[in-house]
């Protein structure tokens, strides 16, 4: 954590800045969003259930199946939530189009296809490297977490 940063963006939102060990102590918050690198997702996400927060995490949720399903294990346990991103398929304008389509207004639908366009992560992230490690974003997206 960069301290003068985070203190600056809480000022100007009039929100705290927080440790992660503040952050996991806090009686007053209830759910942790993980944005962290993903080789970071299960500790951090680990971390946040066993001090009794509810999780939502950047995808991927982690790097390894075993990961996740000790991650929904100590949830339940809890009877904690935890769940992740992305909201591409739960973002606002899938869910107008699904809603269109369940409503009737889409009229009837007799197939469809998308597209994803673009340069990739190499031309807008700082340091993409991990997205192409084993487990790690843009790979989790498209297949199954090996």
């Amino acid at each position: 954590m960069n301290p003068a940063a985070a203190e600056a963006r809480a000022a100007q939102f009039g929100v705290r800045a927080l440790s992660v060990e503040d952050l996991l102590a806090a009686p007053d918050v209830d759910v942790v969003v993980n944005l962290t690198v993903p080789a970071a997702h299960y500790e951090v996400s680990r971390r946040a259930l066993e001090a009794g927060k509810h999780v939502y995490s950047e995808k991927p949720l982690v790097l390894s199946l075993e990961e996740g399903e000790r991650l929904r294990d100590l949830a339940a346990a809890k009877g904690l939530r935890v769940g992740s991103a992305p909201d591409t398929f739960l973002g606002g304008s899938h869910q107008a189009a699904r809603a269109a389509i369940d409503e009737g207004r889409a009229g009837r639908i007799l197939g469809g296809t998308a597209h994803v366009m673009g340069h990739g992560m190499e031309g807008w992230h700082p340091n993409p490297d991990f997205f192409f490690a084993p487990g790690g974003g843009r790979c989790s997206t498209w297949g199954p977490i090996t």
